[in-house]
């Protein structure tokens, strides 16, 4: 009898589906309204994450468990190959975060933004910003609505169709089967056209 309700455990827990962030809604989050304009020596990207914010993450938000985005933006040339990795130009990291404070009833907005690029190791744009809002409406789009992430676009780098970027938003986890954890992220590409 007992192995049988070992046996049983897997189905169980494939019945109970997954839990976490998915659950949360966030199921059929997207990356939406990505473009990109050139600006001087930058490439200046905005986007918009829809569908990212459920009910489940607003309440574990107004727990006092702060809420957390890591969005990767990428300038990289697209090979001709597929079996040729492609090559990466400027990588800009976008860090996104809200804490509700209970006892003032404020939100606190940080954003922090790093730019890499792979041939020095040194940062070259190194930005925080932070602020409080009363309003859970602003503390949302601080979170989903990102504009003008700064791509330095080099000298010597031509302008091609094969010159792209790509936007890979980490919204955090989710776990499988009740145990294995996962990171849940979203990504989106844009060709360039100059």
């Amino acid at each position: 009898m007992r192995r049988i309700g070992l046996a049983l455990l897997p189905l169980a827990l494939l019945a109970a589906g997954p839990t976490g962030i998915a659950a949360a809604g966030l199921g059929d989050a997207r990356i939406g309204d990505l473009e990109a304009r050139i600006q001087d020596n930058e490439i200046l990207v905005s986007f918009t994450l829809t569908n990212a914010i459920g009910d489940e993450v607003v309440e574990r938000l107004h727990s006092g468990i702060p809420i957390t985005f890591r969005h990767k933006v990428d300038l990289f040339v697209r090979r001709p190959f597929f079996m040729v990795p492609n090559k990466l130009l400027e990588r800009t990291v976008v860090e996104t975060a809200v804490e509700y404070d209970s006892l003032t009833r404020q939100y606190r907005l940080e954003r922090r933004t790093d730019s890499k690029t792979e041939q020095a190791d040194d940062a070259l744009l190194d930005l925080e910003v932070r602020r409080s809002t009363e309003s859970l409406q602003e503390a949302v789009d601080w979170l989903t609505v990102v504009r003008d992430v700064p791509l330095i676009l080099r000298p010597g780098v031509p302008p091609s169709d094969r010159l792209r970027i790509r936007v890979n938003s980490n919204l955090g986890r989710k776990f499988v089967l009740l145990m294995f954890p996962s990171n849940y992220s979203v990504s989106a590409e844009l060709r360039l056209s100059f």
